[in-house]
């Protein structure tokens, strides 16, 4: 005779487990969705990530943004987008790389300081009690005391972000029945979320070990550096070493003067001045891996400018340009037409 199949009993424990899991996930979604909406208002959204589209890419290039967040930032009908769509990994992302937040003292992976009780600080607490609850996965109970003590922090924390009207949702949710099966489904939810952020750990990992390798070999070329670095962080460029060129057909004084243009140096003439330029690229941080830097000089006067940290090779050429002009024609050596 075949015994009966096993049955997972509801316990307290499990369900203070549960509960937290669903104050992480629906209430402190809630709240991290809220905080960036504040930052960047959503009738606007749709321009912010057009003028971030490059550090977006870079993101999804290193893997921190998978290709179904990425159609969630640009849906077809761009002016659609909203952060309801947004899951809690992508939300945590944004926050930390699109909103002008400087990462606590104690850095977004560690709990802050008791005392820090800044925005940032908030949002690197939500993550940190995030592990706290999952490192309880395993048996998926919680004892009261501890339940207690994460709920009391948890909902500090959650008001500080969203404000004072996410008492009275944090402290009905603490009351209210939950089933077996609504158990299950937060428990699951909250599991997703950490292997998200865990995959974004482990390809930063890589990336920061292949660097770390590369850069001890003392034979080590700025070639394969930046073959290393474009691989992983920048997206549909030439391979280093080859001549890049571009058309413009738009107003550019670069475009108008040399049509195809070598982006990495060279020159041309200009009402009858000979102005050079060059640019490279370097690696800048993991929140902005590459960028381009330029600079123009009037061949005949001596006089030279620089322009640094653009995401695009040709726009830092053209602003150094630009700039080099403004500069000759206060010195009365260039005049407008």
């Amino acid at each position: 005779m075949a015994s009966a199949a096993p049955t997972a009993l509801s316990t307290k424990e499990t369900t203070n487990y549960a509960r937290l899991c669903r104050l992480l996930v629906d209430i402190g979604t809630q709240a991290l969705r809220d905080t960036f909406d504040a930052i960047h208002a959503p009738g606007n959204l749709h321009s912010v990530l057009a003028a971030k589209k490059p550090t977006l890419q870079s993101l999804r290039k290193q893997k921190v943004i998978n290709h179904i967040q990425w159609g969630k930032l640009y849906p077809a009908i761009l002016t659609s987008v909203s952060s309801r769509d947004f899951d809690t990994t992508l939300l945590m992302v944004l926050l930390r790389n699109l909103c002008g937040l400087t990462a606590p003292p104690t850095g977004w992976d560690a709990f802050p300081a008791i005392t820090d009780l800044s925005k940032e600080a908030d949002i690197a607490r939500v993550k940190y009690f995030r592990n706290t609850v999952y490192g309880h996965a395993e048996k998926a109970s919680v004892d009261d005391v501890k339940f207690n003590d994460y709920w009391r922090d948890i909902r500090d924390t959650l008001v500080r972000l969203g404000g004072v009207t996410y008492e009275a949702a944090i402290d009905n949710l603490r009351n209210e029945c939950m089933d077996p099966e609504v158990e299950g489904h937060f428990l699951e939810l909250l599991s997703q979320w950490k292997k998200d952020e865990n995959s974004i750990k482990d390809q930063l990992d890589v990336i920061t070990k292949n660097l770390e390798v590369l850069t001890s070999k003392d034979e080590v070329s700025s070639h394969a550096l930046f073959l290393m670095v474009n691989k992983f962080f920048v997206p549909d460029q030439a391979p280093f070493g080859n001549r890049v060129h571009r058309e413009n057909h738009g107003s550019s004084i670069l475009g108008k003067l040399t049509g195809n243009v070598d982006l990495h140096s060279g020159q041309f003439t200009f009402k009858g001045r000979v102005i050079s330029y060059n640019s490279r690229g370097r690696f800048h941080s993991f929140g902005e891996p590459w960028v381009y830097d330029a600079s123009a000089c009037d061949i005949e006067s001596g006089i030279s400018c620089k322009e640094r940290g653009y995401h695009v090779r040709y726009d830092a050429v053209q602003n150094a340009v630009e700039k080099l002009k403004g500069m000759l024609k206060s010195e009365g050596l260039l005049y407008e037409s």
